[in-house]
């Protein structure tokens, strides 16, 4: 009888112990097989050890880094620059007991340095040559070459166009809110690189102590010891929406092939359901992953890295398309360019790649076959935002071309068409409209917050032998003229906030009409100032001072300005544009001195174009006032802009010149305060 129960004790025991390793062993139903996976991104850090020395390294250099990305490169923080996304299950740590507690196995990752002793020492000279360029670049003690405080007037010139350029324009204005957040970024890296200047003395320690690093690792590879550095961040799907937990290292077992982490805290999500650790392997199901995370799926199954595309694609198939396919597939083209994704019964959907043999890359966001997104780059030059089908930028998007220079705004079949703004270190900003691919100029939108002027002569007052008054009372620009098109919001009827009235031309001749207007524009409270007329055929300082004996300059009145306005042939018939500057300069000199502030110059968008770049002081040293009657505004910083010369005011018989100032109302009081007579 006990012999019996013994039997029948030992077959129970046997058949509970194949059941629960059977239950171990097992896989859960397909519809919840999504419950055990889950995505772990991992940043990561190489370190380089050489007997008890050691440094971070950075893990992304390759051929293509040229753009001295140690500009923002902070020598003590170890850079966690690579990122990978690994797939991993929840697992029961003992057998045949739930004992998971936000426990996840997942594959380990190729290491970042280590292996092949050819490509380990390819990137330890790689690295060895950037910080020489560093050492270089903090000391800045070899002639040419790229220097932190080269790098710093750049910025700074940068800034300050940007600063100007917010300063004229406001929120109305089309792309204010793009330039100024371009703006914030620029200054915040004008901080860092001013940060990094007043820390020389420590940076270059420690990058000096790095290269020794280095050539000891070169010099002896099998002494130089690498280890990866890693914080790890686990991604779940719970519901609808993803969760994120942060994870800590348990264990590598490198015989399995796998790394166990676990929550720092321990719990297991209530979505989770775990799986044994000898039946894990079997759960990295790419057709579940693919469904539950697509787009992190796609960032490991596919990486932007042309030079290790099969290892990366490894395992995804390769070769023709099968129609109706659905899944990852790395394709060969004829012409040598090699295409990876996601497809969907036969069309690309979702993140890809396109690598082509002239070195162009484009990762893009496809739908049903189409691509919408992407980023595209060839060598050091990048673009990032809408495409068309073709790959070429089309809607909006951000191009980052010849090392530092940018470009945001729109796109047409490849080329920039409608509004953006390019700006870069050494380059002037340029906001405003294109038109395949050329710069047209910023068209300004005419309402009723911009500062508007008028500037007259004895013109607004006859008409062959007809003389007309001037309405004081009911002065209003009612019409912007019709020499070119414009973007007018509202209806214009606008205040005249300023006057110029001209006073004197050459040594002898005098406006008879300035002398009233002068103080009816004042008596009316209009901003006024007085403007001469030069001649070629007269010494400078003598029609300067035939312009102080007659023109007024009172306190409160706006600059005094020199209308310049030669022919090409008069100005030959003086001797040239250096005698003509030398007669600018002598009647600017002698009415700075006598009113105290700078004069504005009068001048033509031609005349800027062609004689102005032979007066650099006199540009930088007085305000510019532009007549261009086309549609875009001058490129150049100014004070005044003559937008018309057919335009209409209420009071006035006939056609007026009509002029806006460049900036709002906070601008036009500073303007007053910094340069009217005192």
């Amino acid at each position: 009888m006990k012999k019996t129960i013994r039997y029948i004790g030992g077959i129970v025991t046997a058949a509970a112990l194949a059941a629960a390793a059977a239950w171990w062993l097992s896989l859960p139903a397909p519809e919840d097989q999504h419950r055990c996976m889950a995505m772990i991104e991992q940043q990561r850090c190489a370190q380089l050890s050489v007997g008890t020395l050691s440094m971070p390294l950075i893990s992304n250099i390759d051929d293509r880094d040229t753009t001295r990305p140690y500009r923002n490169f902070d020598t003590w923080t170890p850079a966690y620059t690579d990122t990978i996304y690994t797939p991993a299950v929840w697992v029961n740590r003992w057998a045949l007991l739930p004992s998971c507690h936000g426990s996840l196995a997942t594959p380990i990752a190729r290491p970042i340095y280590g292996g092949d002793s050819i490509a380990t020492a390819l990137h330890l000279r790689r690295e060895l040559a950037l910080y020489e360029d560093m050492l270089h670049y903090y000391r800045g003690d070899e002639e040419g070459g790229y220097t932190l405080k080269r790098n710093i007037d750049e910025q700074r010139r940068e800034t300050a166009n940007l600063k100007y350029y917010l300063r004229v324009h406001g929120v109305q204005d089309e792309g204010y809110h793009d330039i100024t957040r371009y703006y914030r970024r620029q200054d915040r890296q004008l901080q860092r690189l001013l940060s990094l200047q007043r820390d020389t003395k420590r940076q270059t320690a420690i990058i000096t102590q790095r290269i020794s690093i280095l050539r000891k690792a070169l010099a002896n590879l099998s002494g130089a010891k690498f280890t990866t550095q890693a914080r790890y961040e686990a991604i779940v799907k719970e519901g609808k929406q993803r969760q994120r937990y942060p994870l800590h290292a348990v264990a590598e077992r490198s015989r399995q092939g796998y790394l166990l982490l676990q929550r720092t805290d321990s719990i297991t999500p209530d979505s989770a359901r775990a799986v044994s650790m000898v039946a894990w392997p079997r759960m990295l199901d790419e057709e579940a992953l693919v469904t539950t995370y697509r787009d992190l799926y796609a960032r490991h199954v596919i990486r932007d890295n042309r030079l290790n595309i099969s290892r990366r694609l490894g395992i995804a198939p390769i070769g023709p398309l099968p129609a109706g396919y659905t899944g990852y597939w790395l394709s060969r083209q004829d012409n040598g360019s090699v295409t990876a994704g996601y497809w969907v019964k036969g069309r690309r959907q979702g993140e890809g790649l396109i690598f082509c043999p002239d070195s162009v890359e484009l990762w893009g966001r496809f739908n049903a076959d189409t691509l919408c997104y992407g980023i595209s780059r060839h060598r050091t030059d990048w673009y990032r935002g809408d495409m068309d089908r073709r790959g070429r930028p089309h809607g909006h998007g951000t191009l980052c071309y010849d090392g530092c220079r940018t470009y945001c705004g729109s796109w047409k079949a490849g080329h920039r068409e409608g509004f953006g703004y390019q700006t870069g270190l050494n380059t002037a900003l340029q906001a405003g409209e294109w038109e395949a691919g050329n710069y047209r100029g910023e068209r300004l939108t005419y309402t009723s917050d911009r500062i508007y002027g008028i500037d007259i002569s004895r013109f607004q007052h006859e008409k062959g032998k007809k003389k007309f008054g001037i309405d004081w009372q009911r002065l209003r620009i009612s019409h912007l003229g019709t020499s070119s098109r414009k973007r007018i919001n509202g209806h214009v009827d606008y205040p005249i906030s300023f006057m110029y009235i001209k006073a004197t031309e050459g040594i002898s001749i005098r406006n008879r009409y300035y002398a009233a207007d002068y103080r009816q524009a004042r008596s009316h409270n209009i901003h006024v100032g007085s403007y001469h007329f030069f001649s070629t055929t007269t010494p400078g300082a003598a029609q300067a001072r035939h312009f102080l004996r007659h023109a007024r300059l009172s306190k409160g009145d706006l600059p005094p300005v020199l209308d310049i306005e030669p022919s090409t042939a008069q100005i030959k018939r003086m001797g040239g544009p250096e005698a003509l500057w030398r007669e600018v300069r002598a009647w600017l000199r002698v009415v700075r001195q006598r009113s105290g502030v700078a004069p504005v110059l009068y001048i033509s968008q031609m005349f800027v174009n062609t004689y102005l770049p032979y007066a650099p002081d006199v540009r930088s040293n007085h305000p510019v006032w532009i007549a261009r009657y086309g549609e875009y505004k001058p490129d150049v910083r100014l004070a005044y802009w003559q937008l018309c010369a057919d335009g209409r005011v209420n009071g006035i018989r006939g056609e007026v010149d009509i002029n806006v100032f460049n900036g709002y109302k906070d601008e036009f009081r500073l303007f007053l305060e910094q340069n009217c007579i005192r």
